[in-house]
């Protein structure tokens, strides 16, 4: 008798034990489990970059719904910060968060933890980024972005990365030495466009377009998808060794996209060399205009301005940050136009 009730006993555990491990396969899917679902159905993958706006909840949501969404194409720094880095055909792009531990006072003196460092990239992220260049040996091209220009025009000119002079000039002398590889710096946060070529990072404070034989692009890629400013699309043609930019802009939400910026960089290989292969697109803020944000997408979908035969299919987006991913609930509008 006492082997049935044991036996009775032992059944009946097993068999709450498996209905417990069983319950969260059947249970509920959270609402970052369904967006994350979702974000797989995406055929053109979203790599965004942590804009000042972006709030923890947005952060958790680039974390761990975005990026992991797309296996193990992003590599992540660790799970507290948007540092990661993508390996893509030729290339490899490196995301920096300017509001992480990158963006730290380097000296531990007393009242350090006091200083506000948002926008900087400290002798610490700089290392990483120099680590991540050195180590990219199997590609051809590097690019970087972050959010607080280095060289900022028209807006926040006093509260960027060039307010943190010695660290921006140490991050931007390193590039140049790396100029082998690195292509360029992509940038957002003043909502204009501008495009310059930095080698003294002096040089590229005083002169409003600068073009030094031997710096390094930065392209702010001023606004997407907000109204009263001249929304901005910046789209990158790859062909071995040969890179095609070009720029389309539309001055408001009601007029169209036209081209207003192009320009290539062949210095990489021998004259006439073979047209673009592929292409990746880059926009800037996405704040307070949802219509004009799926415009855009619908303009990068497309390829419809000024079709150009160097440029072919997108094959990824590049946000340069503010994407308030969890407020805007962007990701509904760019699945329906980038879906399977």
């Amino acid at each position: 008798m006492k082997k049935r009730v044991f036996g009775f006993l032992f059944l009946a555990s097993l068999t709450v034990l498996l209905l417990g491990c069983s319950t969260p396969s059947v249970s509920p899917l959270s609402p970052l489990q369904k967006k994350s679902a979702v974000v797989r159905a995406s055929s053109v993958p979203y790599f965004p970059v942590r804009g000042n706006h972006e709030q923890a909840a947005d952060v958790n949501y680039i974390l761990h719904t975005i990026l992991p969404s797309y296996g193990r194409t992003a590599h992540l720094l660790d799970t507290q910060s948007v540092n990661y880095y993508v390996d893509w055909k030729n290339i490899r792009l490196i995301v920096i968060d300017q509001f992480s531990i990158f963006s730290k006072p380097d000296d531990q003196g007393m009242f350090s933890w006091l200083e506000n460092r948002g926008g900087d990239i400290n002798a610490h992220g700089r290392k990483w980024v120099e680590s991540l260049i050195e180590s990219a040996t199997n590609v051809d091209h590097i690019f970087i972005a972050f959010h607080e220009p280095a060289f900022p025009r028209h807006r926040h000119l006093k509260s960027s990365f060039n307010v943190f002079k010695k660290d921006r000039d140490a991050f931007w002398k390193m590039l140049v030495q790396h100029r082998d590889k690195v292509r360029a710096v992509f940038v957002a946060h003043t909502h204009y466009y501008s495009r310059m070529r930095v080698k003294d990072p002096a040089v590229g404070d005083v002169v409003e377009s600068p073009n030094q034989e031997g710096g390094i692009f930065q392209i702010d890629c001023g606004v997407t998808g907000r109204d009263g400013y001249q929304n901005t699309i910046v789209e990158v043609g790859i062909s071995g060794g040969k890179i095609s930019y070009r720029t389309v802009q539309a001055k408001n939400a009601n007029s169209p996209f036209h081209v207003i910026d192009a320009w290539a960089d062949s210095s990489h290989v021998a004259a006439g060399g073979e047209q673009a292969k592929w292409t990746f697109a880059v926009i800037g803020d996405n704040r307070a205009g949802f219509d004009s944000y799926v415009r855009a997408l619908k303009e990068i979908h497309d390829l419809t301005v000024n079709p150009n035969p160097t440029l072919a299919t997108v094959n990824f987006v590049l946000a340069c940050g503010d994407l308030d991913p969890v407020q805007e609930n962007y990701e509904t509008a760019y699945l329906k136009i980038f879906a399977k």
